[in-house]
Parts: C-alpha cells; sequence; structure tokens
C-alpha cells in the first residue's frame, strides 16, 4: 500500500494566500452530522460533512462589515433538545473596540441569523449560556467602548427566529450575574446577584430569586429576603426546595407550593448546612452544639443521637446511601456511623475507636470502607445488609491506605473484576504498591515479587481474554528515573514477561489485541510486539524507530506515529502484525497530534486523527481534511443465478466514491463450475475510470448435454490499484443453473399386500445417474385413497437419490386391525423433488390393502350342521317335505334337502325367523343351492307376523337353481321398521306353486347374513 492510494483531500476551497497556513477545526456533530469551520489568513467557511464531502453552509452575511471567520475569529457550536446553535466572534479591534458576536440557528441544513437588535457579545465570564432539558438560553452583555462591555449579564431566549431579551424587574444592583438554579413544570429558576447599592462597600453581594414562566421572569425573592447573601435549589422527590441566606445571622430554607414559597424553617445563624440523599433532605446546624433535622414533608425533624446533645464542636457528614438506607457520620473524639430507620438513628459503628472513616469502592452492591484506628491499625469494612464486616487480613495491618486515582492521597483500592475476581491495590508506609485479591470475603495478597527490591508502583494496563496485564514499576531513587516490569495474571499466578534489558513498556490494544514498545533506559525504542498466549511475538518495526504513538483503532487496524533517528514522523497502519507506511504525501511535523476534543478549534498543521465515520478515517493533514481510504471497493452481482445456455451474469465493482485516477480490480474465479469449460468471463480484471464508481464485467454460460447438476461460481477480488482498497464484500458467488435433468418414475413391487404386516416396497427411478442427491417428496394417501393413516405405515415419505445412483426406495407395510373395513386402497404420488431432476410419466402408484376381518352370520345354523335348528319348513297341503342331510353338501357335513311329491306343488317355505336388523344398515345375504333340474326359486325378508311387510328395499327375483351348487350374493339395506333396531326379521327361501314336479329334490347350504362394513 502507498499513501497515494489511501488519502484523498477533500478540503473546502479558500481564497489562497500562502502568508497564512490553512486550517480546519471539528465543531462538533448535531443529529449524527458533524461540522467543521475551515480557514485561513483571507476568509473561513463553516461546513458539515456529508458522504465523505465537506459541504458550504456559511451564512450569506458572514463575511459582511468586516467579519471574516478566519483568526482571531472563532465559531462555536452548541447543541440543545437535538437543536444546533452557531456563535461567530471576531477578537480583532475594529474602531477601539471588538465587533458584535454573531448568533445562527441550523434549520433544515443552513444557518438562520437569530442575532438580537442591537450590538451583543457573549458574558465575559466564562460560562455564557444556560442550558436546560429544553431551552437553551444566552448570557449576553451589551457592547460599549470596553472591550469586554459593561459587564452587566442580560438573559436571552430563542423565539420566532431571533434572541429576545427576558426583561428583568428593576434592581439596584451593579455587574449583574445570572446563574440557573434549575426547573420544575416548565418553569425555570434563577439567581440573580452582584454588588449592593453601598459605594462604600463595593464587596457587598445581593442576591435574587427569579421565576421564567411563559416568557416573564417574576422576582420571587421572598418577602425579608430582598438581597440575600445566596440561594442554593434542590429537588427532593419531585418537590422543590430553596434555601436563603443573609449576610447576617439568618438562614432560611422554603417549600415551593403551587406558585408560593412557604416557610418550613428560619433559624438566626448563618452556621447551616444541607445534606441531600437521592431521596431525602437534611439540615446540618453547625453551632455550640450541632444537631442534624431530616426533612419530613413541611417541616424539619431533630434527628440527632441523644448522647450528642451535651457534646460541643461534633462533626456530622453523610456517608453514604446502601440499599435504600443513608448513613451518616458523626464524630466527637471518635467517629461513629449512624443508619437512618423511620426518623431515628441506629449506631452501626464497628467495635473500636475510629479515627477516620472513608469510603473506597462499591462491587456487587458492596460498600468497602476503610476505618483507621487510633492504634494506628487500618482496616477493610464491608457494608452489607445493613452491618459492617472486617475483612482486613491482619489485626496490625498498619499501613496508610491509599487509592490511586482521587485528588488527594486517597488512593482507589478496588480496581475491577480481572482473573475472576476483585483485584485490590494498597500502598504501604513506604509508598510501595502491593496487590490483594478478595474472594468470598476474605483478601489475600497477590503481590508478584520484584526483581530486586519492592514493587514501588503496579498497576493494570489491560484484560484480554483469560489474562489480566500489569506494569510494575521500581524507582532508582531520582525523581522520574526507574525501571518497569510487564506481569501477565492467568488462573491467579503472575509471570514476568519483561525482555532482558527493557526499562520502559508502552502498551497498545488493537483489534482485541494487545501489543507493547519496549523501550532502554534513554527512551530508545528496542522492540514491539503482540502479546500472545503468554509470550511476546516480535513484529517488525520501520528502520531506526526511536517513537512510537498510536492514534487510535478503526476496522480492526491500529494507526501509529512513528518517528525514526532523524525525528522525521510517518503514519502507519498495522494490519495483522504488519506495519504499513501510509502518510500522505506533503510537508510533516516532528512531532504528531491528537485532538483530544474538538470542543476548542485546532489551528495545529499536525497530521491529526480527527473522526470515524461510514467505514471512513479523517485525518488533518497539514491544516486540511483528508479521508483515509480515498475509496473503498466492493463487488456485487445482478442476479444470484444464470441458466445454463444463454444465461449471463453481470459482476459489478462499486467504489465508495469517485476515484481521483483509474482503479484496477484483479479478479480470481473458483467454484464448482469451470471456467472456459461451463461459462466464459469478458475479463479477468475490472477498470474504473477516474471519475467513476462502477464497472463491470460479464459470465455467460456455456450450453452441454451433461448432467451435471448446479454449480458455483466464485469471483474474488485478488487485489486493488489505483484510488481504492478492499471493502468488506471482496468475493460474490453465482449459482449456475443445469438444464439437462433425468425423470424421476415411480414403481411398487406389490400392488396388494396383506393387512396384517404385508409389505410393498416403493422405488423412484431416475432416467440417468444425478449429479447431485435427488430427493423426491411423496404424498402417502391422497384423496382418492380409501385407507387412512391407521391402515399402514411408511418409514418415511422421503425418497433420497443419492448422487451417481438412480434408484432410491421405501417401504409400505399394513397395520392389522380388527375393523370390518373390506378391501382398501392407499395411492402414492410425487409431490415435489429437491435437486435436479424432473417428474417423468408414472408420477403415482396404487397399493390395495386386503382386509382380513370378516363380520359375524346373524342366522343361526347357517350349514344345517346343527340338525334343523334354527329353521322352519311349511307345506300347507304337503306337497313337500324337508330333512337335514349328509348325502349331498356345499360346504361341511350336511346341508337341507326338500323333496317333492306331486306335479305342480303348492306354495312351500323355508325360513328362519328373529332375525335382528339395525335400520339403514347394509348386509350382504349369501346362500348356495343346487337341485336335481333347473328349476327357479325366490327369496323374501319380511317381518316374522306380516309376509307382506318386507324388511327390504331391495328386489329380490327368482334365482336360477342349476343342477350344480352354485354360491348367490344378495346386497341389501335394513328398511321400513321403526329403528334403530328390530328382532323380527324372518328369510324365506319360497318355493313357488307350478314350478317344481313331482320327484324334485332343492339342496340349501352355507346361509350367511353379514354386515356390510
Amino acid at each position: 500500500m502507498t499513501a497515494q492510494q489511501l488519502f484523498k483531500d477533500i478540503t473546502l476551497t479558500l481564497e489562497d494566500d500562502s502568508r497564512f497556513p490553512y486550517s480546519i477545526a471539528f465543531l462538533g456533530e448535531i443529529q449524527s452530522i458533524k461540522y467543521f469551520h475551515a480557514f485561513n489568513g483571507i476568509k473561513g467557511k463553516i461546513a458539515k460533512l456529508n458522504n465523505g464531502e465537506l459541504i458550504d453552509i456559511t451564512p450569506s452575511d458572514a463575511y459582511s462589515d468586516a467579519y471574516t471567520l478566519r483568526p482571531p475569529s472563532k465559531v462555536e457550536l452548541f447543541e440543545v433538545g437535538n437543536e444546533g446553535y452557531f456563535v461567530l466572534y471576531d477578537f480583532r479591534k475594529i474602531d477601539d473596540h471588538k465587533k458584535p458576536d454573531r448568533f445562527y440557528k441550523l434549520v433544515n441544513n443552513s444557518l438562520e441569523n437569530i442575532t438580537p437588535t442591537g450590538e451583543w457579545h457573549f458574558s465575559h465570564r466564562k460560562r455564557n449560556t444556560i442550558e436546560t432539558t429544553s431551552k437553551l438560553f444566552f448570557k449576553l452583555e451589551k457592547m460599549n467602548s470596553s472591550r469586554f462591555g459593561d459587564q452587566e449579564e442580560y438573559l436571552f431566549e430563542e423565539k420566532n427566529g431571533r434572541l429576545e431579551m427576558l426583561t428583568l424587574p428593576t434592581t439596584t444592583i451593579k455587574n449583574r450575574k445570572i446563574e440557573f438554579l434549575g426547573e420544575a413544570n416548565s418553569k425555570y429558576y434563577f439567581s440573580v446577584s452582584g454588588q449592593g447599592p453601598f459605594n462604600d462597600h463595593p464587596s457587598h453581594t445581593l442576591v435574587y430569586l427569579y421565576e421564567l414562566n411563559n416568557g416573564t421572569l417574576t422576582d420571587k425573592t421572598p418577602q425579608g429576603w430582598s438581597g440575600s447573601f445566596s440561594i442554593e435549589y434542590f429537588h427532593i422527590n419531585g418537590e422543590n426546595y430553596f434555601t436563603f441566606r443573609g449576610n447576617l445571622s439568618k438562614f432560611d430554607c422554603y417549600k415551593l407550593v403551587g406558585d408560593t414559597l412557604t416557610s418550613i424553617y428560619s433559624q438566626d445563624t448563618r452556621q447551616a448546612n444541607m445534606l441531600t440523599s437521592s431521596g431525602g433532605l437534611y439540615l446540618v446546624k453547625s453551632s455550640l452544639k450541632p444537631r442534624l433535622y431530616e426533612l419530613d414533608n413541611v417541616d424539619f425533624k431533630g434527628i440527632t443521637p441523644s448522647k450528642f446533645y451535651h457534646v460541643p464542636h461534633f462533626q456530622i457528614a453523610l456517608l453514604c446511601e446502601h440499599e435504600n438506607e443513608v448513613y451518616f457520620s458523626f464524630k466527637d473524639q471518635h467517629y461513629q456511623v449512624y443508619k437512618l430507620d423511620t426518623n431515628k438513628l441506629h449506631n452501626v459503628t464497628p467495635a473500636g475507636n475510629w479515627r477516620e472513616i472513608r469510603f473506597l469502592y462499591e462491587i456487587n452492591s458492596k460498600k468497602f470502607f476503610c476505618f483507621w484506628a487510633e492504634s494506628g491499625n487500618s482496616h477493610v469494612f464491608k457494608l452489607e445488609n445493613g452491618s459492617f464486616t472486617d475483612l482486613t487480613p491482619s489485626s496490625t495491618w498498619s499501613w496508610d491506605i491509599k487509592f490511586v486515582g482521587d485528588s488527594a492521597s486517597f488512593d482507589h483500592a478496588f480496581l475491577t473484576k480481572m482473573d475472576g475476581h476483585e483485584i485490590l491495590r494498597f500502598v504501604d508506609q513506604n509508598n510501595n504498591t502491593h496487590l490483594y485479591k478478595l474472594e468470598n470475603d476474605i483478601i489475600s495478597e497477590i503481590t508478584p515479587p520484584a526483581p530486586t527490591g519492592n514493587l514501588y508502583k503496579i498497576w493494570p494496563i489491560a484484560q484480554m481474554n483469560d489474562s489480566v496485564y500489569f506494569i510494575g514499576f521500581i524507582s532508582d531513587g531520582t525523581l522520574y528515573g526507574g525501571t518497569q516490569y510487564l506481569y501477565e495474571l492467568r488462573s491467579g499466578n503472575f509471570s514476568n514477561l519483561t525482555p532482558q534489558g527493557a526499562n520502559g513498556i508502552q502498551f497498545y490494544r488493537v483489534d482485541n489485541k494487545g501489543y507493547v514498545r519496549l523501550s532502554d533506559n534513554s527512551g530508545n525504542t528496542l522492540g514491539f510486539h503482540e502479546l500472545d498466549n503468554g509470550n511476546l511475538k516480535a513484529i517488525t518495526l520501520p528502520d531506526t524507530t526511536k517513537e512510537v504513538e498510536i492514534y487510535g483503532e478503526f476496522n480492526g487496524k491500529g494507526y501509529f506515529r512513528i518517528m525514526n533517528d532523524s525525528r522525521e514522523s510517518y503514519l502507519y497502519e498495522l494490519n495483522n502484525g504488519t506495519f504499513y507506511n501510509i502518510t500522505p504525501p506533503g510537508k510533516w511535523n516532528i512531532r504528531l497530534a491528537i485532538l483530544p476534543g474538538f470542543r476548542t478549534p485546532n489551528y495545529s498543521s499536525h497530521l491529526t486523527h480527527l473522526i470515524e465515520e461510514e467505514n471512513k478515517f479523517y485525518f488533518l493533514s497539514s491544516g486540511r481534511l483528508c479521508i483515509y481510504p480515498a475509496s473503498i471497493a466492493d463487488l456485487s452481482l445482478d442476479s444470484a443465478s444464470f441458466a445454463e445456455g444463454s444465461g449471463a451474469v453481470k459482476i459489478t465493482a462499486t467504489l465508495s466514491a469517485p476515484a481521483e485516477w483509474d482503479v484496477t480490480i484483479n479478479l480470481t474465479f473458483s467454484g464448482t463450475a469451470i471456467k472456459d469449460s461451463d461459462y466464459t468471463a469478458s475479463d479477468t480484471t475490472i477498470t474504473i475510470p477516474a471519475g467513476d464508481t462502477q464497472s463491470s464485467i460479464t459470465l455467460t454460460a456455456i450450453e452441454d448435454t451433461a448432467v451435471e447438476g448446479n454449480e458455483t461460481v466464485i469471483v474474488s477480488i485478488v487485489s486493488v490499484t489505483g484510488d481504492a482498497v478492499l471493502g468488506s464484500t471482496t468475493a460474490v458467488t453465482a449459482t449456475l443453473e443445469d438444464n439437462d435433468w433425468p425423470t424421476v418414475d415411480l414403481s411398487v413391487d406389490n400392488t396388494s399386500l396383506a393387512e396384517s404386516g404385508g409389505q410393498a416396497a416403493i422405488t423412484a427411478t431416475l432416467s440417468e445417474p444425478a449429479a447431485t442427491d435427488v430427493t423426491i417428496i411423496l404424498v402417502i394417501g391422497d384423496t382418492s385413497s380409501t385407507a387412512v393413516a391407521n391402515d399402514y405405515d411408511s418409514s418415511n415419505p422421503l425418497i433420497t437419490i443419492p448422487a451417481g445412483s438412480t434408484q432410491g426406495s421405501i417401504t409400505l407395510t399394513g397395520k392389522d386391525d380388527a375393523a370390518i373395513e373390506g378391501n382398501e386402497t392407499v395411492v402414492v404420488s410425487i409431490s415435489n423433488i429437491i435437486g435436479n431432476a424432473v417428474t417423468g410419466s408414472v408420477t403415482s402408484v396404487t397399493i390395495t390393502i386386503i382386509d382380513d376381518d370378516a363380520p359375524d352370520n346373524i342366522l343361526n345354523n347357517p350349514g344345517f350342521e346343527s340338525d334343523n335348528t334354527g329353521w322352519t319348513f311349511e307345506s300347507p297341503n304337503g306337497d313337500a317335505s324337508w330333512a337335514v342331510t349328509s348325502s349331498d353338501a356345499d360346504e361341511g357335513l350336511y346341508s337341507a334337502a326338500i323333496t317333492f311329491s306331486k306335479d305342480n306343488s303348492a306354495r312351500s317355505y323355508l325360513y328362519q325367523s328373529d332375525i335382528t336388523l339395525e335400520l339403514g344398515q347394509k348386509y350382504v345375504l349369501t346362500f348356495s343351492a343346487k337341485a336335481s333340474d333347473n328349476r327357479k326359486l325366490s327369496l323374501r325378508l319380511t317381518q316374522n307376523t306380516n309376509d307382506t311387510h318386507r324388511y327390504s328395499n331391495s328386489n329380490w327375483a327368482d334365482i336360477d337353481v342349476t343342477t350344480s351348487w352354485q354360491s348367490f350374493t344378495i346386497p341389501f339395506t335394513a328398511s321400513n321398521f321403526s329403528g334403530p333396531t328390530t328382532n323380527d326379521g324372518r328369510l324365506y327361501f319360497i318355493l313357488r306353486p307350478g314350478v317344481w314336479l313331482a320327484g324334485d329334490q332343492l339342496y340349501i347350504d352355507n346361509v350367511i347374513i353379514k354386515k356390510v362394513p
């Protein structure tokens, strides 16, 4: 990588004058849009950053009346409620005084002038704006012959597109100063202070209370307090309180009730102070005998412990809040701790005489304190559940515990939760640092041993993965001299990672990896290393590196300033353990700097990392704004697939911004499809001309007859040359769809199967092997099937044919049951095919399940095997007789034999009575019959007592009986009776008159009536 490929200058064009350096300052951000002030010795501009470009939004009147927006001019940006306000200053003296300030509001991405009428400038005092939750107030002073104005502050609010002054009631004070106290219920409270009317006592200060409501300021100072010494405001539990302190011995506390201030406490003393907790307000009356009071709605109730009633000059302080409880400290000769519980204080002081108590830290809802005993011993206590527990490792721990980080000598002990524990750091009386581990309320020392002497200081620098890294420092006795050591804490154990000869250590974190620079006694760089599982992995630095300074991390890469022995500085990118020089062209300062907050404009010409936005890095380069990288190249395709034959897909390279010069993207092709065999590419590189953002190549499919299945084409960027770098999408994948697919047909080895465990194999067959797996999704038992799912068992409704094979099967198995269902059919058909195949000519097969459950016969003695039981024969004229015979039978051993004795015999009957029938039920009658000669036989199903009342809707015509046994079947539906059942059915075999002759014989056997399922 070279610098010219990575940086792009986007600075606004200004009038050129080589006598003045070009500078740019970051003003701030409003609604995710960043604003800058660019200037040189001639003019300046205000701009917003949009899609990698600076857009000029300078107001049209910014240059009128000698306003230049260049040094010593200044632009400042304020934000309130997502609204942006700009103030334009000009510090140059014109006509013996500076020009008035100008004020603008950001409206629809343009600046509208809201400057008030007259000549005004910001108050010379430090805080010249008042920002509330929803409003921005300006404190301005009138211009006069003085460079700083008349030093009388006026309050302005933005209204109707201008800054309008809020009129103050007349006061006699001078050098007026306005301070914001607070807001409540859309009302705002201010204190207005200044010098009193006594000219001979100019230090006599008066303070008034004002309320702003609907644009009007009203004097709310209580009667008798016209000109107090000071006013304080407190907002507790949704209520508003004000305290007034007089110049003499007077102190009052008021509660705001509606629009009225009501006094709830008054004393002729100035020795009173307020203490606040998250839910309480407390008054400490500091006098000869101090007293503590708690606010109870509209009154202060005394809560001083009785033991202090007669103790003079003791001290009261709010120690802490913990678990919704408030703790106070009282000190006369010794410190004591009291917990406030239901308007009463309870002594919870640990046993001992304590000369001092201080809060240390809070971890996991536990507070930790240091108690100093009169004996000189120090103790660490834990506050939990309203009581203190001593965690001190030794009863004679006499160290002066310090906690580094506080403004005083009180150092923070609790660092963080490291290595699975809380790690504490203490400083002993000799200022040596000790590390302790807090585990299960036990403090134990884990200070690593120093190579020589004691560790003077030790502090953590990073926690990564399962390790915590520390730097230890041993002083050599001089003010700053000494040796540093690098330690790793893992699983409770310390390891010294410091190489031989290293004296100084600098730590850097990039992409969640740790890096250290090692230096000697003179500050010369000895090496640069990556922390790699407890080891130091060397990384090659540029030759003659003297200084290394990190700018920051961006997209997993680190950016460093590296200075050589010639004191020339360069910008380097650390990417995957390798340094790349990306210094933009031009002249550079020996030292480079980072802008820390950007609130104050920076007029430096250093190379400076400003901001990160939209995958870009912004730097100040010799006062100009540059983008790194200049543009980013990504790949895309216009379709995810293209068909074999005439199909094509377009591969497009897109830049995030137009290139300053041609960009060439070099490509490689991979995947399961083979270039120039399965497809062709119009080119192997994509060139984007300067000024453009896109260019493409085309992939075209080649037709063949091979059954290959769908294949993939992967197009990847190998490298980029020109004004761009790789983006996040460096490869795209297209699917080449095969149009040569085999067909699928179904077959079955058994078209019928037994209900009880019979099996049929359903096979799917490809016309030729497929290149990839083919899965056939089946529907088993469609709407044309008579069988239901409970009649059979299927192993799987899917058939998968592996790549290279032609067949796959599943098995259908009959499931036995006791239901009389008759034979049923199952239709198996193809629902869908996943893979490179299509349906053939046979898309379904049918299997018949043979029912093995016969219904019961509702007749008695159907085969006449039990003589003539259940049957009756009638021949009114005696023309025929019957008997059960074994001489001829169709089934079994016996049959019924009827013999005729006369020609033209009269009507005779063979019947069975009391047959039970179900109304509407379907039945089937079967029987066997033969005669000695061909004759006709009639049948009828009737009521027992009425042979003309038929119980069947069928037409039971005459049946031809031959000289051989025949089986006859007559289906019928039971009807013509009131249901649901009847048991008076009668089945007749009717031998009609004139049909039978003397000597004829009729045989009947195996008479059955069964329900039809």
